[in-house]
């Protein structure tokens, strides 16, 4: 008969390879959704310019290459990303997921860069490619912030310290009662302060150090899921089914771990109203949230002068 400490051992492997197979089976939806959001940039209107490297000999642009040391466009940048998809393992880590990202970023602001560095300011295609590097590294932004998180990763310091930041955020009542659940932390996680010190959150310090990896995630699914955007957009519409985890009762460590596991797959920030609104589209109503985000409008149809492009 096993002891109860092999038996323990045996049932945390288990935990964390069912762990790492949701995890994994996200990150290949996420990868669809990377390939997905470079073939929108590649087959918009305003982009057509920028899908094929520039001929400079036959625009008669001379002095290109003297200018622009690493040519770059827009169809490079698109089968580059589908030769790292191609090449990663099956299920992807979050190492290759993260490769893939940024270097399909790296490849389309190089192309853009190269025509705003190329195109004198205030040409047309400088304008454009100016335009369109905002928008991208807007929409790049949204996109990287909802790669999920490998779960099973123990938190570096810049992690916790980021953590440390999203607890800040957080009002008056889900920070007590973030605070209740981690005294159910097996670790001394909460430790009471002097109430008149005013330090930590309602009299009371959270020493993150201390949380295991599984808490450590679990506690930023609760500030992702009660952060104020969130909780402003949920007691407008209260009508929603959505209910904040900081009203779930009783809601113990143990839950809060659970629910976070169990939404692993999900997008954390969904429906949050900051993406929504600072992301501009490029698709229809880009004119609009453009206007929105006080953007100015490119004004043309992503041609421009013979000058060149990516």
């Amino acid at each position: 008969m096993p002891s109860s400490k092999s038996a323990s051992k045996s049932t945390s492997k288990s935990a964390s390879k069912k762990r790492r197979k949701v995890t994994q089976s996200v990150s290949r939806e996420y990868l669809a959704k990377v390939r997905a959001f470079m073939e929108e940039f590649h087959d918009h209107p305003k982009c057509a310019t920028f899908r094929e490297r520039v001929n400079w000999k036959k625009l008669g642009l001379d002095d290109y290459p003297e200018i622009i040391d690493t040519p770059m466009d827009l169809g490079l940048a698109r089968r580059t990303l589908d030769e790292c998809i191609a090449g990663v393992s099956s299920p992807p880590t979050h190492k290759q997921l993260e490769k893939a990202l940024l270097q399909m970023a790296k490849d389309v602001q190089l192309t853009f860069q190269n025509a705003i560095t190329y195109n004198e300011e205030g040409s047309s295609l400088h304008e454009v490619a100016k335009n369109l590097l905002h928008v991208f590294e807007r929409r790049f932004a949204a996109l990287r912030r909802r790669m999920p998180p490998d779960i099973t990763q123990a938190p570096s310091r810049a992690m916790r310290e980021e953590l440390v930041a999203d607890i800040g955020r957080l009002d008056a009542d889900t920070g007590v009662a973030l605070v209740e659940i981690l005294r159910g932390a097996a670790n001394k996680v909460v430790v009471d302060l002097n109430v008149e010190n005013g330090h930590g959150i309602g009299g009371a310090e959270i020493t993150l150090n201390l949380l295991t990896t599984e808490e450590f995630w679990a506690v930023k699914y609760y500030c992702i899921q009660n952060r104020p955007e969130k909780m402003f957009m949920w007691a407008k519409f209260r009508a929603s089914a959505a209910v904040p985890l900081a009203e779930k009762e009783p809601l113990t460590l143990e839950a809060l771990v659970e629910e976070m596991q169990a939404n692993a797959t999900n997008d954390w920030y969904a429906d949050e109203p900051g993406i929504r609104a600072s992301a501009p589209q490029i698709g229809a109503g880009a004119a609009a949230a453009a206007a929105a985000n006080g953007e100015a409008n490119d004004g043309s149809d992503g041609g421009g002068e013979d000058d060149g492009g990516g």
